[in-house]
């Protein structure tokens, strides 16, 4: 089946946050922390330095530990929870880049639970969950970069709206929204500044709670409908002729007629989205299992997390293009929406896992360009299987926005035909069946081919003092010496180790670094745990050996 029509395409549909203005209020207006006011420090506590300056209170990390985080709340009434809001201005102009700091929401002391709502000096809005022991960045939305940035979040009952200059970022609903204290926080390296700091319920200050403009078409529960006329487009399978999934787009879209090439869906304004894959990889720890899948042509090679895919190898192929990154953001939501589809399709005993990862792109002509990648693992006793696809949208940059709000939209309402999936399922059922005798029937063979080869290496005995020696490198590698770091030797000491007898010295290419080992052989690799082997083999590659091939080996150079 083409890359284009592969089951994957359904669901690597792009959602995300795009920047907002920067509110005029914050600029002008100083009215210090409010109710924060008499709990807030001055001074120095506890590696921290706080102090109100022109009605902005600073707060300064000056611990030297940038995971430490500092937080203050108010006692607001619990009758009230569920009709709060609150707002704070963050100046993030003497912020460290890793720094963050904003609206602590949610907060309880037992169980330890709160959400922080934070802005960032690299032009983002991030949003963590605290619950337990566990600390996560549950989603990250680009803004446009300002010196100060107006956070708010606003309960509607059961859910949360968080804003940003005030625009909707995103809503939260679930069991934990309209619970616990709000106040404000801030973690990471820096200095952080805040300002204009109120709370309030629906029935107290209409100017919290006027409706805001939703420039930022993300949200996790809901999405704005465009407001141009909308219609389903339905995607027909090729293979067998039926309705795969239909999915409402405005006027003016529609599915590339071509089953062909790679492009999936075209838009208004010269607005085009295009559909690839990475393949298909195999990987196992089993060697004769690994063998088995390279018999049958597979591509083997283990995981790669999608943020190193992305740096490692989508940038440079968009890089190419004349495309440079300046955002790259998690996409939970479409991680939810891949778990979801995936648990409705046969698991037998294999386990599917996914990662998933935003991107944004500009070209020095103005044409602006997201691309999401989906990193799906599926690993079962003997096999993991792994492949990343990627949707890429390119547009204008006068389109760019509304032709991104409109693919959000699409993807989030997207209907699949039931049964489509259902004719599918039987197709994979049947597939995996195939595969499964086929890789069975082939482990079997490889590993009796495995012990007649290790069986005629034995039985050659000593008749070559330099074959015993290679053969004895391979075999015994498990006896090798390491890499200590009393083995170093400095530049200096170079000229000298020709007087110490039976001694070599070998440099690692990436880091320069200069080792001691045995002297008497041509070649040596080095693995990740410091175990080095030597052979004068020229040929061998451990990388190639499938009895070691799972550790990561490296060659250094012989210096001296």
């Amino acid at each position: 089946m083409h890359l284009k029509h592969a089951t994957l395409f359904l669901f690597s549909l792009l959602m995300l946050a795009c920047g907002g203005n920067e509110s005029e209020s914050a600029i002008n207006e100083r009215e210090g922390l409010g109710p924060l006011t008499d709990v807030v420090f001055a001074g120095k506590v506890d590696g921290w330095n706080g102090d109100t300056r022109d009605g902005v209170y600073w707060l300064q990390n000056e611990a030297g530990d940038p995971n430490d985080l500092r937080y203050f709340y108010t006692h607001s009434s619990g009758k009230d929870k569920g009709q709060r809001s609150a707002r704070i201005d963050v100046f993030t102009s003497e912020m460290h880049p890793e720094g963050n700091a904003g609206i602590l929401y949610g907060y309880r002391e037992q169980p330890k639970f709160y959400y922080l709502i934070t802005a960032t000096k690299r032009g983002s809005v991030d949003v963590f969950k605290r619950e337990g022991n566990n600390f996560d960045l549950i989603q990250s939305n680009s803004i446009n970069t300002a010196e100060v940035v107006r956070l708010e979040v606003r309960e509607h009952a059961n859910k949360l709206s968080v804003l940003a200059n005030d625009q909707i970022l995103t809503e939260l609903e679930n069991e934990n929204v309209s619970k616990g204290l709000i106040g404000i926080a801030a973690f990471g390296p820096g200095k952080f500044g805040f300002s204009n700091y109120k709370e309030s319920t629906a029935t107290d200050n209409a100017a919290l709670v006027q409706e805001p403009q939703t420039n930022l078409a993300h949200k996790s529960s809901i999405v704005e409908k465009p407001n141009n006329e909308l219609t389903m487009l339905e995607f027909i399978d090729p293979k067998n002729g039926m309705v795969q999934h239909r999915s409402p787009f405005p006027k003016g879209w529609r599915y590339d007629n071509n089953p062909n090439d790679q492009l999936l869906l075209i838009g208004p304004n010269g607005t085009e989205v295009y559909q690839s894959d990475s393949g298909r990889f195999v990987y196992s720890n089993d060697p004769f299992a690994l063998q088995s899948a390279r018999q049958m042509g597979a591509q083997t090679a283990p995981p790669m997390p999608v943020d190193e895919f992305l740096k490692q190898q989508f940038t440079p192929y968009m890089a190419q293009k004349g495309f440079k990154l300046f955002n790259q953001f998690p996409l939970p939501k479409i991680k939810d929406i891949w778990e979801i589809f995936a648990a409705g399709m046969p698991q037998g005993l294999s386990r599917k896992q996914f990662e998933v990862i935003g991107a944004e792109w500009e070209h020095q002509d103005g044409t602006q360009a997201l691309t999401i990648l989906v990193l799906n693992i599926m690993q079962n006793q003997q096999f993991l299987t792994w492949s990343v696809s990627a949707n890429e949208l390119y547009s204008a940059k006068a389109n760019y926005k509304q032709s991104k709000d409109s693919y959000i939209y699409a993807a989030t309402n997207l209907d699949i035909n039931p049964q489509w999936q259902i004719f599918m399922n039987n197709q994979l059922l049947s597939k995996i069946k195939a595969d499964k005798d086929y890789f069975r029937d082939q482990s079997k063979l490889s590993q009796a081919q495995h012990i007649g080869r290790m069986n005629a290496i034995l039985s050659r005995g000593n008749t070559s003092s330099n074959t015993a020696k290679i053969n004895s490198d391979i075999l015994d590698i498990s006896h090798a010496g390491f890499l200590n770091r009393s083995d170093l030797v400095s530049s200096g000491q170079l000229k000298s180790i020709n007087t110490i007898a039976e001694k070599s010295v070998i440099s690692n290419p990436g880091t320069g670094e200069l080792y001691r080992v045995d002297a008497g052989a041509k070649n040596y690799w080095v693995n990740s745990d410091g175990k080095y082997l030597s052979t004068d083999n020229v040929l061998y590659d451990p990388r190639t050996d499938l009895s070691i091939s799972d550790q990561q080996w490296e060659r250094f150079n012989i210096v001296q």
